[in-house]
């Protein structure tokens, strides 16, 4: 059974996307110039848009804007917004980062992930975790939104409501979504033990693995940021 949110991309291994993320990440914590930032977020705006995510593309773009903006023309003319202007550079690379999480997660399938380790031969104990929170995130993003609808069709969330009550709407929130995960999380085991998961014997796969020109292209990208880096 594929995640719900996940669609996975034919025109990229997996193993080059798990390569790729870990290495522009690197390269954005290490360095965190503009001249890698800059590049690596235009990249994530790219790749998002190539798995239909372009809302989140529109986001992390426009919130990079907008910081960008902010300390620039705004906060050096405010009483201590220089501090301000310190704290949102400094978490930037850390957003775009978190925005190639992202990227993996929602252009990954658990059985691209678990096939693709399998090939790399990492041992078991490091991919039955990884695949379970992968399917186990996929579940929790689809509990939420559709707690998130129906607390809409009823009235209880929109904007004034949490800014007038946001304990409330976080309780609304969170509480059913805690009971929808323990039972997604027992779900999840039962299917686990089903799927044979602790067994010895490597399992097969029906995801389609393979390298090809997608994969020579982002390997490409991703060399030319770390030369950027190295500038």
């Amino acid at each position: 059974m594929h995640s719900p949110v996940s669609h996975g991309q034919g025109w990229v291994d997996v193993r080059t996307r798990l390569l790729a993320v870990i290495v522009v990440d690197l390269l954005l914590l290490s360095s965190g110039t503009r001249f890698v930032q800059v590049p690596a977020l235009l990249v994530l705006a790219v790749l998002l848009v190539l798995e239909r995510a372009v809302r989140g593309a529109a986001w992390i773009v426009g919130a990079w804007a907008v910081v960008m903006a902010l300390s620039r023309w705004v906060l050096p003319q405010v009483p201590g917004g220089v501090v301000i202007m310190t704290a949102l550079l400094y978490t930037v690379p850390y957003v775009i980062a978190a925005g190639y999480g992202y990227y993996f997660v929602r252009s990954t399938t658990p059985s691209e992930l678990t096939g693709g380790l399998n090939r790399m031969r990492v041992p078991r104990f490091v991919i039955i975790p990884l695949a379970v929170m992968l399917r186990f995130s996929a579940t929790v993003r689809e509990d939420a939104a559709a707690i998130t609808d129906a607390m809409r069709l009823r009235g209880l969330v929109s904007p004034a409501a949490v800014i007038r009550h946001p304990l409330r709407t976080v309780e609304y929130l969170v509480v059913p979504l805690l009971a929808a995960s323990v039972r997604s999380g027992e779900d999840l085991a039962a299917s686990a033990m089903c799927r044979g998961l602790g067994a010895q014997v490597r399992p097969t796969t029906t995801a389609r693995l393979g390298f090809g020109y997608g994969d020579a292209l982002l390997g490409l990208v991703v060399l030319a940021l770390a030369s950027t880096a190295a500038i």
